[in-house]
């Protein structure tokens, strides 16, 4: 079977970077929610878009958020932009890969 592989060291070290200063270039403002901005950024090659999310969920721990966020069956009851989530592909119960697809 085909292995995860986890994000590069740099492109991490670059994310958490920007949990202190926001870097939106490149990407156009979406939308936003209880403190929680969004912006997305179009590729012409894949006819996709990447995601960066800025805010505060406030009383909710990590745990708390990967859950939610994991829970497929759950998470298309609250996600109005699901339009199909499918799992590629699981390793163990921690690291998996979803196909998310998205109303427009």
């Amino acid at each position: 079977s085909k292995m995860l592989q986890p994000f590069p060291n740099q492109e991490f070290v670059d994310a958490c970077q920007q949990l202190e200063v926001e870097n939106t270039d490149g990407f156009e403002f979406f939308t936003e929610s209880h403190d929680v901005r969004i912006f997305r950024q179009y590729n012409s090659t894949s006819g996709l878009y990447k995601y960066k999310i800025y805010g505060f969920l406030h009383g909710a721990t990590p745990e708390l958020c990967a859950q939610v966020y994991r829970d497929l069956d759950y998470r298309r009851t609250w996600d109005s932009y699901v339009n199909e989530l499918k799992v590629l592909l699981q390793e163990g119960d921690d690291r998996e890969v979803v196909r998310w697809t998205g109303r427009h």
